[in-house]
């Protein structure tokens, strides 16, 4: 987890931040604040390591942040999967210039209310973040049949640079994060980019702090770092948090009764078609998983139902449990927003519904692994998602595990709590 500093806007005391979470919460005030940032993008600055002569001019120059999970799917042993932090220069006009490196081992780095100069010229977050998984690609052995990183949060590291007159007429740039950096040579051209590229967008859009406070009864909401979703524990509605304000988040809970012990793991419940895809809907998902087994005929022509957790776990067990679950073909409510009963226990939401769709390639290998005439189609698939639910399935804590009480599906206890620092 990389650290940045910030400042309370309510009392002004300094408060600890987790680099891209929008939660903003003062130990001295006792205030819980959602952080909206101009553009949806996190700015943030990088001390300088060492100092700048008085005559050069020094300023800041941007870098992509990623955090996420990179993925190896292969056709004759397991899915690698793992944890990446990986930083990518967000400007692509300039040549050599140096890498960043990982975020947690910089030092000091501040959270920046105004949004970066140039953020129209930035280099897209995908374009990047191609660069960065090429980049770890050509540090590993095999060729998978996919692999890439699946991004769950970007933003902006604005790092510090002094820009100094070698010799007469040769200028270049010095990156002033490391102490003995080698300087970058730059000719007009480059001088001209640079320019253009420092200019301050128009406007003077700021960082907006949200109270989090409950649209509907007025109490306040439970703060957990890097959710996506916070449950009432008054009114007993879940509101998302949108890029620009809390939203009622629609979800059903799977249990006609509610037992005291019952704890709840939300999961998203997902119609989805795919194109270029011999399986095209319920029906033939399931026969093609299971020929040996009945298959209703009412789920023809239905979509194809994916259920994927909403909360963070080890990547190779989020994966195992998102097949398990979807192929236990439990019949999930699809019903209106509850509100009206009380949930006694309910983990963080913390994995969103993008992230969710995104990992829908990676899980049909883990289905089909077996079915060498669907594994070749899968690079070239389209996945369309069709319909969405945020359902609350009840679980019971036995021993150093959770049972999930309809399919027996059994989560650790210690990964679901390590996936709330991930």
């Amino acid at each position: 987890m990389a650290e940045a500093t910030g400042t309370c806007p309510q009392c002004g005391a300094p408060v600890k931040l987790d680099i891209g979470d929008p939660l903003l919460k003062c130990d001295f005030c006792r205030t819980s604040l959602y952080m909206i940032p101009p553009a949806g993008i996190f700015n943030y600055l990088l001390k300088p390591a060492a100092s700048a002569a008085p005559r050069n001019r020094v300023f800041h120059l941007p870098y992509w942040r990623f955090r996420g999970f990179k993925f190896r799917v292969h056709a004759d042993r397991q899915t690698e999967c793992s944890l990446v932090d990986a930083t990518v220069q967000a400007f692509g006009t300039l040549p050599r210039m140096p890498l960043l490196g990982l975020a947690p081992e910089l030092g000091s780095i501040t959270l920046n209310p105004e949004p970066p100069p140039g953020l129209s010229l930035l280099q897209k977050p995908h374009k990047a973040l191609e660069i960065a998984n090429a980049r770890i690609e050509a540090l590993l052995k095999g060729r998978p049949v996919m692999q890439g990183i699946m991004a769950e949060n970007k933003s902006i590291i604005q790092t510090p640079f002094e820009l100094m007159e070698e010799t007469p007429g040769r200028t270049a740039l010095r990156p002033l994060w490391e102490p003995d950096a080698v300087s970058i040579p730059l000719d007009k051209k480059h001088l001209k980019l640079l320019d253009n590229f420092l200019k301050p967008d128009a406007g003077n859009r700021r960082i907006r702090f949200l109270p989090l406070i409950c649209p509907e009864c007025g109490n306040d909401l439970p703060a957990f770092p890097r959710a996506t979703a916070l449950l009432c524990r008054f009114c007993n509605r879940i509101w998302g948090l949108g890029s620009s304000r809390l939203f009622p988040r629609r979800f059903s809970i799977a249990a006609e009764s509610i037992e005291p012990d019952t704890t709840f793991l939300p999961f998203w419940h997902i119609g989805i078609h795919l194109k270029n895809f011999p399986v095209q809907d319920r029906y033939s998902f399931f026969k093609t998983m299971f020929p040996y087994k009945q298959t209703p005929d009412k789920w023809k022509n239905q979509l194809i139902p994916m259920v994927i957790p909403a909360f963070k776990i080890n990547p190779r067990l989020f994966f195992r449990l998102a097949s398990r679950m979807t192929r236990s073909a439990i019949e999930l409510p699809n019903g209106p927003a509850e509100t009206a009963r009380e949930i006694p226990a309910l983990h963080v939401v913390n994995f969103t519904l993008e992230e969710a769709t995104h990992s829908v390639r990676i899980l049909l290998y883990e289905l089909f692994r077996q079915r060498k005439y669907l594994i070749e189609s899968l690079p070239d698939i389209s996945i369309g998602l069709r319909k969405s639910q945020l359902v609350l399935l009840p679980f019971r804590k036995q021993g150093r595990e959770f049972i999930e009480l309809h399919s027996g599906q059994a989560v650790p206890t210690a990964a679901i709590e390590l996936g709330t620092r991930l």
